[in-house]
């Protein structure tokens, strides 16, 4: 790890956060401050100066808790305002010798293909090289050939969301470095290279939606999208008891999805500050649903793939801490569904024990920002053109 200190800033519909990277001693260090979410709704920045105010007190309170200034930060972009898609680019060159013009030629060509008015390009993967119509390599450099065909995995943000989001960070007195799909830093951050080959899925459950990220023989080949989050599971419950959403939210927390001793009693206070007894079973009842049509959703978003997901579905995020989700996820997608287990990185610790999935696309992108500097700083032939993808994404 680099010893330069880094802020990376999610700006959520459940809570704004941001996480610092540091030294400390012959280690780094990674912790997090988070607050209220203001100004956004379902994902949606709805009130900027609000969110601008809130931003502010963040800022001003993390920094007092790290003990530093905070002037420029990477900035996530998840929910609704992602897509992605897969882009090829087309070259003939006359049996010449492939170098990194051509390379970059074809990365150009990808992206103007895919580039609209609306839409930025917040990362491209390259998932491989045609040589003459024939054989798939990753890296073709050095070869010859009579024409060549590449083909990227692109994710993009709504332009004019990922704008706004930037100039209320300026506002804010925050430079943005740089913009990244969250779900993309969180897979990239955490997923090791033997899930990713045996294909695997990662779901983020937030607040206002759930986001997810499909590698098939360890490429990118998907991201989606699901207009629900774990802020349905606490709705229902205030509705379904009557009760506001900070006591939804404890027992939400509390008992989750959670299948056994579906006896338990609890006593609350209803909207009218009179007690109440709620049961297990009822909460049980109420929340079922709800989890059944966030999985159900999510076998659609994959089923073309499943036949390939081998390492089964991963999840994160807040949602993914309400207990027995993962086991409703397993009875409706028929396929291993389990809890992301971080990467055990060297030299790296995280303030927060046990690991809070709810932070996972922020420290992502930290993750993230550091493993592109250093492929950057790479000069081994091996890394050479990743490296150099890494630097043209870095500058976007």
């Amino acid at each position: 790890m680099r010893n330069k200190n880094r802020y990376a800033l999610d700006l959520g519909s459940s809570k704004f956060c941001i996480a610092f990277l540091h030294a400390k001693g012959k280690k780094s260090e990674i912790e997090i401050y988070t607050s209220p979410s203001k100004g956004m709704k379902n994902g949606i920045l709805t009130d900027f100066s609000i969110a601008k105010d809130q931003l502010s007190i963040l800022i001003e309170k993390a920094e007092h808790k790290f003990n530093t200034d905070i002037d420029q930060v990477t900035v996530g972009i998840s929910g609704s305002k992602t897509t992605s898609q897969l882009a090829e680019s087309y070259l003939q060159l006359e049996n010449g010798q492939i170098d990194k013009k051509i390379i970059l030629s074809l990365y150009k060509q990808a992206i103007e293909k895919t580039s609209s008015c609306e839409k930025i390009t917040l990362h491209a993967c390259p998932l491989g090289f045609q040589i003459n119509n024939d054989t798939w390599y990753e890296n073709p450099l050095g070869m010859r050939a009579k024409t060549i065909k590449a083909r990227y995995f692109i994710l993009q943000a709504d332009g004019n969301y990922a704008k706004e989001i930037i100039r209320l960070c300026n506002k804010s007195g925050l430079k943005v470095e740089h913009v990244y799909a969250a779900s993309f830093a969180s897979s990239a951050s955490f997923l090791s290279h033997t899930l990713k080959k045996m294909g695997v899925v990662l779901v983020d459950i937030g607040g206002a939606s759930t986001t997810g990220i499909i590698y098939i023989q360890e490429k990118p080949v998907e991201s989606f999208s699901i207009p629900i989050g774990s802020d349905s599971l606490t709705q229902d419950l205030s509705i379904g008891f009557s009760i506001s959403q900070e006591e939804a939210e404890k027992i939400k927390r509390l008992w989750g999805a959670e299948l056994d001793n579906q006896s338990e009693i609890l006593e609350v206070l209803d909207i009218h500050e009179k007690k109440k007894i709620i049961t297990k079973e009822k909460n049980l009842q109420i929340i079922l649903p709800r989890i059944q049509e966030i999985s159900t959703f999510i076998d659609k978003k994959i089923s073309k793939y499943k036949n390939q997901i081998g390492a089964g579905l991963l999840l994160t995020g807040g949602g993914a801490e309400v207990t027995g989700i993962e086991k409703i996820c397993n009875h409706v997608l028929k396929i291993p569904c389990n809890l992301l287990k971080p990467l055990a990185l060297e030299n790296l610790k995280i303030a927060q024990d046990p690991y809070p999935h709810a932070f996972s696309g922020v420290v992502g992108m930290l993750l993230l920002e550091e493993k592109d500097k250093k492929e950057m700083e790479d000069s081994s032939p091996k890394h050479s053109l990743t490296s150099w993808f890494f630097s043209l994404f870095l500058r976007q």
